[in-house]
C-alpha cells in the first residue's frame, strides 16, 4: 500500500489545513487511511514534516503579501513544490508556459529562463513534433 506521506498530495502541503485539524479532519484522515498507508497505522497520525495539530498552513509554503497567504513566487506554490509540472517547466521549447507562470507569480524571475531551485535540468525539444 502506498505511503500517503510520500505522495505529492502530502508533500505539496496542499491538505495541511484539513489534515492537521484534529477533530474536523478526522473523517478525511480515515478516508486517507483506508486507501493509503499512514504513519503508525493511526487515523490521528503525527505529521512526518513537523506540522502541529491546529496549525493550518506550513510557514514554508507561502509568503505573506498584504493580508493574503497567496505565494508570490512559483517555487513556493503547491504546483511547483509537488514537482508535477517539471516536464513542462523545464522544457526549453515551451517558453510560453513559463511566461504564463511569470504573469501569475511575478516575483519568480526576470524572464522565462529561470533556474529550478530543485535542480531539475533543462530539456530540449521534448514537446511533441507536429506532422503536417
Amino acid at each position: 500500500m502506498e505511503d500517503f506521506c510520500q505522495t505529492s498530495h502530502c508533500t505539496s502541503r496542499a491538505h495541511c489545513k484539513i489534515c492537521r485539524d484534529l477533530e474536523g479532519g478526522r473523517s478525511w484522515r480515515e478516508d486517507i487511511a483506508a486507501s493509503f498507508g499512514v504513519p503508525d497505522n493511526k487515523v490521528d497520525w503525527d505529521c512526518p514534516y513537523g506540522q502541529s495539530w491546529g496549525d493550518p498552513m506550513p510557514a514554508s509554503r507561502s509568503v505573506v503579501v498584504g493580508d493574503s497567504q497567496e505565494p508570490t513566487k512559483w517555487f513556493l506554490s503547491v504546483h511547483c513544490r509537488s514537482r508535477t509540472n517539471c516536464g513542462i517547466c523545464r522544457d526549453e521549447s515551451l517558453p510560453g508556459w513559463r511566461r504564463a507562470i511569470l504573469r501569475k507569480y511575478p516575483d519568480t524571475a526576470e524572464d522565462e529562463h529561470f533556474d529550478c531551485p530543485f535542480g531539475v535540468p533543462w530539456r530540449k525539444n521534448t514537446a511533441p513534433e507536429v506532422v503536417e
